[in-house]
């Protein structure tokens, strides 16, 4: 049976027009919080958003703390979209990318019925998925919420940083360090956590002081080259600092190449560094740095299939999907003897 905005204003108990304002976006904002989430709420229990025709349209939601702009200019997340772009096509399907940066309310495409499903970039709070996930059928693409029962895709960051450690150890490095902006992502946190699980499996020590962060400095940088002078010169002060480096990601190390240069630490012959996510820079940077790649336009395409497999039988059995990495190597590893 047709879920009518008629019944969703009586359950809710509001007017009939005032469920057509707060859910077409109509004015809504001349009602409280409270009344608009009331009104989501009751349409969500009662499956408003659920029965829509089929669209053909695919929504794309960009992470949190960004916006379509600089999502599709990114080096990194274009990659994740160009994948699902070709995916969708030959589904038949169109991809529409809308942010959402307003998580009181769902994005428009959702409530005005634009599209069938959406696949969701990475980081969200758990409470705003799941409230998408009650709308709409939703993918995770590049970040996984435990026991929410949403189908998955993640790269293997454990395996990635295993194989970025033990490369490192390989060339003759046992002063192994590591350099982040923060441990708050999901991502940061498995990498953090499978570096210093590697270092230990290798029979190395794990030093608090060659794992660095630009959050535990007690100020935020407002620059990627400020944040690598800092780090550079944190290690320069230690009596013995670390041979090599690990990054969080390349954003991190590529401004790091430059500041430590600067600073008369040469790459790779007093100081060998390793990236993660093999962005199209490290080719340019001096020297070339070795990095992790991920396979973020196969995870693209992949979310794509899960999201149309979802649509066909929505009652899939929801599933994590890890995808390998492989080890790019560049000229920034050599023997902490060289030179």
């Amino acid at each position: 049976m047709k879920i009518t905005q008629k019944q969703v204003a009586e359950r809710a108990g509001v007017s009939q027009t005032a469920v057509s304002m707060i859910l077409n976006h109509r004015g809504d904002m001349s009602f409280s919080e409270e009344c608009r989430e009331r009104v989501f709420r009751t349409a969500r229990e009662l499956g408003y958003f659920r029965q829509r025709r089929m669209t053909r349209n695919l929504g794309v939601v960009p992470p949190s703390m960004s916006t379509p702009e600089r999502y599709t200019e990114s080096t990194f997340h274009s990659r994740f979209f160009n994948g699902a772009t070709f995916e969708a096509r030959q589904h038949g399907y169109h991809l529409i990318l809308e942010g959402w940066r307003k998580p009181e309310r769902l994005p428009d495409m959702v409530t005005e019925a634009k599209i069938d499903g959406v696949i969701c970039h990475a980081q969200h709070p758990l409470a705003d998925i799941m409230r998408l996930h009650e709308a709409v059928p939703v993918v995770l693409l590049n970040y996984e919420a435990a026991g929410a029962g949403i189908t998955s895709i993640m790269p293997d960051n454990r395996a990635g940083m295993a194989v970025a450690v033990r490369h490192l150890y390989d060339n003759g490095h046992r002063r192994i360090g590591y350099v982040g902006t923060t441990d708050r992502s999901l991502h940061y946190r498995e990498r953090q956590e499978a570096f210093k699980a590697n270092l230990r499996a290798l029979g190395l020590r794990v030093r608090k002081d060659y794992v660095w962060f630009e959050s535990r400095a007690g100020r935020w940088k407002t620059t990627r080259e400020q944040l690598a002078e800092e780090a550079v010169d944190h290690f320069l002060r230690l009596p013995d600092p670390p041979t090599a480096l690990v990054g969080q990601n390349d954003c991190v190390l590529l401004p790091l190449l430059p500041a430590a240069r600067a600073r008369g630490w040469s790459i790779p012959d007093r100081l060998s560094v390793v990236g993660v996510d093999n962005e199209r820079m490290d080719d340019y940077a001096d020297p070339p740095l070795s990095s992790i790649d991920q396979p973020l336009e196969e995870m693209g395409r992949t979310a794509v299939q899960e999201l149309v497999a979802l649509l066909e039988n929505p009652n899939r059995i929801p599933r994590h999907l890890t995808f390998d990495v492989r080890l790019v190597r560049r000229g920034s590893v050599a023997s902490p003897s060289a030179g």
